[in-house]
This record gives C-alpha cells, sequence and structure tokens, in this order.
C-alpha cells in the first residue's frame, strides 16, 4: 500500500492513508477538488476517487478505462479529464463527465511524435493542456483546450538541444519546463500564455 502525503504550506507534511489501501496512480485537479485513480495493480480501472482535502477519499464508479500499465497521467480541465499515457500510444482516454464516461480517440500526435509516448507529462495551463514536443528540430510547447486537437505554439521554448527530457509542472502561475536528463542545469519558465520564455541556469541543479 502507498502512503499519501498533505500540506497546507509546503513545508510540513502529513502522511494519510490511501482509499482502501491501494496504490494511488495519479493526482489531480477537477473542478476544484482533488482527483485520483487508484488501484491494486494493472488495469482495467473501474473507480475513480475524489477528496476535497486530500485526507477523505470517496470513491465512484466509472466506465472501465482498460490498459495493462499503471504509469498514466491524469490531468483535468473546465470539466475535461484526460488520461495520457507514458509507454503506450493505445491507451488515450478523455472523458467529459467527471469520469463518469470515457471515450477512446487517437492518441494525438504532433510533428509525428505521440502525446506521452517519451515526452513528459502534461499540465494544465492558462486554460489549456500544455506538454512539451521533442519529435522536432527543436523543443516546442504544444496545447490543446479540449485534449483532442494539438497545435505548437509560435513561440518556441529557448531550447536548441531537443535531446534533453523535458517535463512541464505549474509552480504557483507560472508554467515551468524542466529538464530531467542528467548534468542539465536550466529550466525555462512562462508568466503567461504568449509572453517570452526566461530561462535560469544553475549548476547545482
Amino acid at each position: 500500500a502507498a502512503t499519501a502525503w498533505t500540506s497546507t504550506d509546503g513545508s510540513a507534511w502529513t502522511s494519510r492513508t490511501p482509499p482502501a489501501a491501494l496504490t494511488l496512480l495519479t493526482v489531480s485537479t477537477y473542478n476544484g477538488s482533488q482527483v485520483a485513480t487508484a488501484v491494486t495493480g494493472f488495469g482495467p480501472w473501474t473507480t475513480l476517487y475524489t477528496t476535497s482535502d486530500g485526507i477523505t477519499w470517496a470513491s465512484n464508479a466509472i466506465t472501465s478505462v482498460p490498459d495493462t500499465h499503471t504509469n498514466l497521467t491524469l490531468v483535468s480541465r473546465s470539466g475535461t479529464m484526460i488520461w495520457v499515457p507514458t509507454n503506450n500510444v493505445a491507451t488515450y482516454r478523455r472523458s467529459t463527465d467527471g469520469g463518469a464516461t470515457w471515450t477512446s480517440p487517437a492518441t494525438p500526435s504532433v510533428g509525428g511524435t505521440y502525446l506521452g509516448a517519451t515526452n513528459g507529462r502534461v499540465s494544465v495551463f492558462d486554460g489549456r493542456f500544455v506538454y512539451v514536443n521533442t519529435g522536432l528540430a527543436r523543443a516546442q510547447i504544444c496545447h490543446s483546450v479540449d485534449g483532442l486537437t494539438w497545435v505548437i505554439e509560435n513561440t518556441p521554448i529557448p531550447i536548441i538541444d531537443e535531446s534533453l527530457t523535458l517535463i512541464t509542472c505549474v509552480v504557483g502561475s507560472e508554467l515551468w519546463i524542466v529538464p530531467t536528463t542528467v548534468g542539465a542545469s536550466t529550466l525555462y519558465v512562462l508568466s503567461k500564455w504568449g509572453a517570452e520564455w526566461q530561462s535560469f541556469s544553475d549548476p547545482a541543479i
């Protein structure tokens, strides 16, 4: 069984017991509450868990989401939830009703690179889903408002070496792109959509 942790300030953390002692697969925000998948192993998954505080969880039956992998990412915005595969392009799922029903559209691709296959996780920033696409001559940020149609942002990320492994994350009101490749020491920050990217380097990262 996994352990969940909650914090009100990001400094002091308290361990919590996940619902039914299941392994929490991934956690996201949906309509102001936290939602998570919890499994005992591989899919299919038929339960979505919700919480308002990260401590007390309620189970909700959902349409079965079949898969044989546990490393999926659940992301939510404006009533739409997407389940993004990280190693299997056949497992893309989408729901517009809080997980009650799911569709299985083709896994999106941009520039020949499948969403979630090898290019880091999806984040929600400034009213859209975003992720880093590294299948082109240089890394680009891709975005979608509905989880179906994805386009490349015209303002490129100031990264030349696309061999880096990159992930997106939201810190406060900013979108960060963080390289996870060993030895990389530069992160990239976007304050709002359409603004120029800023880069920060620290050899200690």
